[in-house]
């Protein structure tokens, strides 16, 4: 017995005597088939990812299966950013697959070896080569020199050798907005300036070349994949060649407004039309990068169904999902994309009744306050929108604090509907277990928008400055508190919570400015800033602009000074020490700490810097400091880029020793280490 012909994913299930044959086309449509068994025959519900994640009913037996094939409406569907095998499992069991290979790509046809040969190959901007560093955010190599063809087949040639089971070779442009600079513009789409065709253009020379070594030259087995994306995303005016397989990019929330969803419906059914024998959607539903819930039902069925009618063959999905929010998205997405025509409200209430119970109700009026937020923001960001806050703290503000208290009364309500069940059977045990990554999720969210507050407080007078800061540090410890024991809890279902690292608004800098100019707040100032867990980073430009002279200063470690002035922690007997040169220390092989002590006085600061050589180990380096001689000792610890770390605080009333550590991980190599004790401005 074989799976029904078609690309993509198709598969098949029979039953014959007393057995039952489920048959894929490959792997992953396999897997998709049990999963469709156990949803279709064993009345197994996958709302969530994860052993609670399954809502079902004790069966006293089985009935033979009808015949069932699956054959969805989009041939490749694929969610990403599922970086857990609980995830990735929970996504083959309702009915999502993968994708063909088809992303950034001229990255790997054009590399060092390629510059080294024929720098001309690449971008040439404001008159000086573009060197590639073998990444997806090189800058877009010229596409329009005689041999750039050559390199991009050449490419195809080696993928398919390497990966003979292979649809599609990434030839996809980097991500990048950087083109050579004869590159003009041909127009404009989405505020950007236009490439396509200058990208078009180059993949149908490839085309036309020796790029598939079975002669499937025509792509009716095989495909170029490439990105329509930022600067090449508007449809081409040129005919493209069958064989290029774009996947068109866009963040389709935004179908929530009527002028977005009628440009994109529009550029779709341009691309479908351009020659390409297939297209595909790439779209955005991005979960644990945005600071509220991101959903919106009904745009999500809009842009599905609109690509399916245009003729639109594969959709891949950015999902990075926070499970305790984005569940009931991704589930749909799936549904949908098997069969668009579908109901997408009846779904839901399938979902919601599944997921929670006797809660689904109240959960499913806290989703539409959801949606409605976020209608709002779509139709803030107009046609050109793209990827609206994403990684931005202002995501917490899609949310209004009207609708926030709305969403919190009804789950309030959620917890309240499954708590008054005193017999706790195994589904309801489920369903409290889905619920309660939501009621964490939101009380994280809910935390994140006092941070934010806190954040944008404007400090009237010095007193206030303080207050402020004060409050701020407050609202980001106990954020900070609740997303280590969130991760820790939910790590194995979701991906980890990381809103502080967002790029910030951050008023330290002012708020401690505003404090220090009266001088009888500095000693509280001082023991203020001291109990700051977070924001190291933008306090060292303050205390070191009122600083004054350096007191003690070493220079530039030799190998003889360091181990004269540092003691070394081992890790394990692995651990060993080197010197690569003048002024370059390089710890390596495993663990471990370098430390060193010092007497300070009362009212100085004090400063570690380090100098690294930004190789890989260094991203894990951390500097610490630990004030010693005022009862329980205080430490503060700053993380360094690959590059450099610094950290500079002032001493806490009492303290008559500072201790110096450089911790790391994986190894490191010094360039330099300076100590410093600064006596700060009268």
């Amino acid at each position: 017995m074989l799976a029904p012909p078609g690309e993509g994913d198709t598969a098949t299930c029979r039953a014959i005597g007393r057995s039952v044959f489920l048959v894929g086309n490959n792997p992953t449509a396999t897997r998709i088939a049990v999963g469709r068994f156990c949803e279709r025959s064993l009345g197994v519900f996958f709302a969530f990812p994860g052993p609670g994640g399954a809502d079902w009913v004790m069966l006293n037996r089985v009935v033979s299966p009808a015949d069932d094939v699956f054959r969805p409406a989009f041939a490749w569907r694929e969610i990403g950013g599922l970086r857990n095998e609980l995830s990735q499992e929970w996504a083959y069991s309702v009915g999502y697959g993968r994708a063909p290979t088809f992303s950034h790509g001229l990255y790997a046809a054009f590399g060092k070896k390629e510059f080294a040969e024929d720098p001309t190959l690449f971008a040439s901007v404001n008159g000086v080569r573009q060197a590639p560093q073998g990444d997806g955010y090189d800058a877009n190599p010229n596409l329009a020199h005689p041999r750039a063809p050559e390199m991009g087949a050449r490419q195809a040639r080696a993928w398919f050798h390497k990966q003979p089971d292979a649809f599609c070779v990434p030839l996809g442009v980097n991500d990048s907005l950087t083109f050579d600079d004869s590159v003009a513009s041909e127009g404009w789409y989405r505020e950007r300036p236009v490439r396509t065709d200058y990208v078009v253009r180059y993949l149908n020379e490839v085309a036309k070349s020796f790029w598939q070594p079975t002669g499937d030259l025509r792509g009716e087995r095989h495909a170029l994949g490439t990105l329509a994306y930022l600067q090449t995303l508007r449809a081409p005016t040129v005919k493209v060649d069958p064989a290029i397989f774009p996947w068109v990019c866009a963040d389709r929330i935004g179908y929530a407004d009527p002028s977005f969803a009628a440009q994109e419906s529009a550029n779709l059914k341009a691309w479908v039309q351009s020659g390409a024998r297939r297209v595909g959607a790439y779209d955005y539903w991005y979960g644990v990068d945005y600071t509220s819930p991101r959903a919106h039902f009904a745009a999500q069925a809009a842009s599905i169904r609109t690509a399916q009618a245009v003729g639109v063959k594969g959709w891949y999905a950015e999902l990075a999902p926070l499970w305790g929010f984005d569940a009931p998205k991704a589930w749909l997405g799936a549904k949908l994309l098997e069969r668009p025509d579908q109901d997408a409200e009846a779904l839901l209430t399938r979902w919601f009744a599944a997921a929670y119970g006797p809660a689904a109700e109240p959960m499913r009026a806290a989703y539409r306050i959801v949606e409605a937020a976020w209608t709002r923001d779509a139709q803030v960001g107009g046609a050109n929108q793209w990827i609206r806050h994403f990684r931005e703290e202002s995501s917490a503000t899609v949310l209004s604090d009207d609708e926030v208290a709305r969403i919190s009364a009804y789950v309030a309500q959620a917890e309240v509907a499954l708590a008054e069940n005193a017999k706790l059977t195994f589904r309801l045990q489920n369903q409290r277990w889905r619920l309660q990554q939501f009621v964490d999720a939101w009380t994280l969210s809910v935390k994140f928008r006092r941070v934010y507050a806190a954040r944008l407080a404007s400090a009237q007078t010095s007193t206030h400055a303080l207050s402020c800061l004060q409050r701020l540090i407050k609202a980001e410890a106990d954020f900070q508190a609740h997303q280590q024991r969130f991760n820790i809890a939910w790590g194995a279902y979701s991906l980890p919570v990381h809103w502080l690292e967002f790029i910030p608004t951050d008023p330290r800098p002012e708020f401690c400015a505003a404090a220090f100019a009266r001088p009888e707040l500095r000693t509280d100032l001082t023991a203020l800033t001291l109990t700051d867990q977070t924001g190291l980073s933008a306090l060292n430009a303050f205390w070191l602009q009122h600083a004054e002279e350096a007191v003690v200063t070493s220079r530039p470690v030799t190998t003889e000074a360091l181990f004269e002035a540092w003691q070394f922690r081992r890790a394990n007997q692995q651990f060993s020490v080197v010197s690569a040169g003048t002024g370059l220390i390089q710890v390596t092989r495993d663990a471990g700490t370098l430390t060193r002590s010092q007497p300070i006085v009362e009212g100085c600061f004090v400063q570690l810097a380090v100098k690294l050589t930004g190789h890989a180990p260094t991203w894990d380096v951390r500097l610490t400091m630990t004030f010693k001689g005022s009862g329980k000792p205080l430490t503060r610890t700053v993380r360094c880029t690959p590059e450099s770390g610094e950290l500079i605080l002032p001493a806490p009333k009492g303290a008559t020793e500072v201790e110096f550590a450089i911790v790391f991980e994986n190894g490191v190599t010094l360039m330099s280490v300076e100590t410093a004790v600064l006596t700060p401005r009268r």
